[in-house]
């Protein structure tokens, strides 16, 4: 049961980029950024409104703090979505984990192991190898074109390493929605309410 939620989060994110690349090439950036936007609010209110507990503490900062630093990870990811293939740049983001790990070890004392460390060495030889095969692959006029795309997908990498963070900080002072009762704490089948179904 617990690796359902991380499934389905690895689908939709890998699904979201595709249906990003095509929706920029029939509209405008700044009309996907408020489209995407609009959705995102309307879903998040909708969840806060009916299934948050009533309990407001400082993890409202952490939250805000999320997402301030997830919006602008997207405003730098769509800029480089723009011109940019979607496989790389979304290959390259994805790897915002490494900046949540740097963080979290800082900053929250988390151990990681040598195999969580090889791992983030294989993502990094990745990225690089990435960079080098696409810098390799155009021509000299276009390289100036593929700096800013490189620019803005490490920005946005940032970015999402410092919302992951962030979230942690929220979640561990709110709650998790899917995750909020003894129904859930006996992992038995529960709706976002954390009532047994």
């Amino acid at each position: 049961m617990k690796l359902i939620f991380p499934v389905l989060a690895i689908l939709c994110y890998g699904l979201s980029p595709v249906i990003q690349k095509i929706a920029l090439k029939r509209i405008t950036l700044p009309d996907l950024f408020t489209l995407h936007g609009i959705t995102i609010f309307l879903i998040y209110s909708s969840i806060f409104l009916f299934f948050r507990n009533n309990e407001i503490n400082n993890g409202i900062i952490w939250a805000v703090f999320s997402g301030v630093s997830s919006v602008t990870g997207f405003l730098f990811y769509y800029e480089a979505l723009k011109k940019g293939k979607a496989s790389v740049i979304t290959a390259i983001t994805s790897s915002y984990a490494l900046f949540t790990v740097l963080l979290s070890v800082i900053f929250l004392g988390e151990r990681i192991s040598l195999i969580e460390i090889i791992g983030i060495l294989l993502i990094i030889t990745g990225i690089v190898n990435l960079e080098l095969i696409n810098i390799k692959n155009k021509d000299e006029e276009s390289r100036e074109f593929t700096l800013k795309e490189g620019i803005y997908t490490v920005i946005a990498m940032v970015c999402w390493g410092c919302w992951a963070f962030f979230t942690k900080h929220a979640v561990e002072k709110m709650g998790c929605l899917l995750y909020t009762s003894d129904a859930a704490d006996e992992e038995d089948s529960v709706d976002l309410g954390g009532r047994r179904i």
